[in-house]
Parts: structure tokens; C-alpha cells; sequence
């Protein structure tokens, strides 16, 4: 009988085990699903922060983006500007020369005044090489060759020969599109007067309008000229000397200007 009872007593405290395992099982369970559950929350919550971070950095990458392109344009459009305004204060300054130069050379020629009373005896060569001599740099700067004969002594205002020859060699060299310009100066004797020539190898003198070469304002060539005031200032010179100043094509290339000088006896 004890034995039975034994055995009894034993199977019901192994159904209480088994029931209390079972119990602290399910308990397991929960606290297991309820850890679970916290932790997919806690993985969607830092997931959704991750986005929402991710979202804004690259909104400001985007914005930062923006902010480069729109310094480059900006940068762009500030050097524009000073290209702009350094070539606007470039031709400011280089029309305001020429106008300076012009109005120089305009009051000049207003003051040239020809006066028998100062003719005398000129050497035409002595003339000549300091006309040379004022336009050794522009005859330097284009390499210019310039050969003349020997030429005569002339009753003529001795200054204005110089600013005649001085001129129409500025004229000639500033005209040409060679690069070594070549002018030749020479003289003949005729009954009443001495003619003088110039001759060039500039083949784009327009001869087309030799009477308008000396007018005021008026160049060598038919598409522009350095020379502000052309040749009208030697077509004065030659007037107030009695004489006659003209330009012809030469048999080859080029031109020649001549002007004459009349004989006359000092009084």
C-alpha cells in the first residue's frame, strides 16, 4: 500500500512540475514575443529617423548644389562684367586720346599760316631728314625703308617743308598694310618750278578719289586711316607756297604723291 500511495504522490508532483515548466514556458513565450515586438519598434523608429536623416541630407547636398551653381553663374557673370567694363574703360580712354589728338591737331592746323615774308632759301634734303628724324620711331616700329636722292634747295618757309615732308610720310607709312614699307623721295627740275615725288609700295591706296585725298578728314586708304586730320594739311602748305599737290598710280606696284614747289626769287 505505501508503494501505491508513493508512486501516486510521485506522478502528481511530476504533473505539477510538468505544469509549472509549462507555465514558466508560456511566460518565456510572452516576454519573448514582447522583446520582439519593443525591438521591431525600436528598428522601425531608428529606420524611420535614418530616412528622414538621409532625406534631409540630401535635400542640403541638393540645396548646397544649388548654391554652387548658382556662385559659379554669379562668378561667371562678375568676370563678364569686368571684361565688359575694362573694355568699355579701354575705349573710353583710347576715344577720349584720339579726340585729344584731334582737337590738337585740328587747333594746329588753324594756327598754319603761310607767310611769303618767312620764304628763304631751303635745302629740301636738310628738310627732309628732320622730318626723318621726328618719325624715327614710327619709321623703327613698321620697318620702314626710306631712300631719297638729293634733293634741291627751294625758296619756301623752311618749317613747313619739314611739316609737309613730316606728314605725307606719316600718312603713307600709317596707311600700309606692307610689312616693310618702302618710300622713295626724289625731285626734278621743270622751267617754272621744282616737282617733288614720294613714291610707296602700298598697292591699297584708293585712287578712286584722288581730288578727296586732301579734303579735311580724308585718308590714304578707302577703308580708314591713323591719320585724324589725312592730308589737308599739306594741301595748305602747298597752297600758301603757290604749288600744286596730287597722287598717281605707279607703272608697278604702288603710288606715288607729288607735289611742286614754284621758283621764285627772294625779294
Amino acid at each position: 500500500l505505501p508503494t501505491i500511495v508513493d508512486q501516486v504522490i510521485h506522478q502528481v508532483n511530476i504533473e505539477k512540475r510538468l505544469a509549472k515548466a509549462e507555465e514558466l514556458q508560456r511566460d518565456a513565450e510572452r516576454r519573448l514575443r514582447a522583446m520582439n515586438e519593443e525591438l521591431e519598434s525600436i528598428v522601425q523608429e531608428r529606420t524611420a529617423q535614418l530616412e528622414r536623416a538621409n532625406e534631409e541630407l540630401l535635400r542640403e547636398i541638393a540645396e548646397r548644389k544649388e548654391i554652387e551653381r548658382k556662385l559659379e553663374d554669379y562668378n561667371k557673370e562678375l568676370q563678364l562684367f569686368a571684361e565688359i567694363s575694362s573694355e568699355l574703360v579701354s575705349n573710353t580712354v583710347e576715344n577720349a586720346n584720339k579726340m585729344k589728338n584731334l582737337l590738337n591737331v585740328l587747333l594746329s592746323y588753324s594756327r598754319l599760316g603761310i607767310d611769303a615774308n618767312y620764304f628763304q632759301i631751303t635745302d629740301a634734303s636738310l628738310a627732309l631728314e628732320n622730318a626723318l628724324y621726328e618719325l624715327r620711331h614710327l619709321i623703327e616700329e613698321s620697318s620702314a625703308k626710306i631712300t631719297y636722292d638729293r634733293l634741291p634747295e627751294i625758296t619756301a618757309d623752311t618749317a613747313q617743308i619739314t611739316i609737309l615732308f613730316r606728314n605725307i610720310i606719316e600718312n603713307v607709312i600709317r596707311s600700309s598694310d606692307n610689312e616693310t614699307p618702302m618710300i622713295h623721295i626724289s625731285a626734278r627740275e621743270d622751267e617754272k618750278e621744282w616737282v617733288f615725288s614720294i613714291t610707296n609700295n602700298d598697292p591699297n591706296i584708293n585712287l578712286e578719289c584722288k581730288e578727296a585725298m586732301f579734303a579735311m578728314f580724308s585718308h590714304l586708304q578707302g577703308n580708314g586711316s591713323n591719320s585724324a586730320i589725312g592730308l589737308v594739311t599739306c594741301k595748305k602748305i602747298i597752297d600758301g607756297h603757290s604749288g600744286r599737290i596730287w597722287v598717281e598710280p605707279n607703272n608697278s606696284e604702288g603710288s606715288t604723291i607729288y607735289f611742286s614747289i614754284p621758283k621764285r626769287q627772294i625779294t
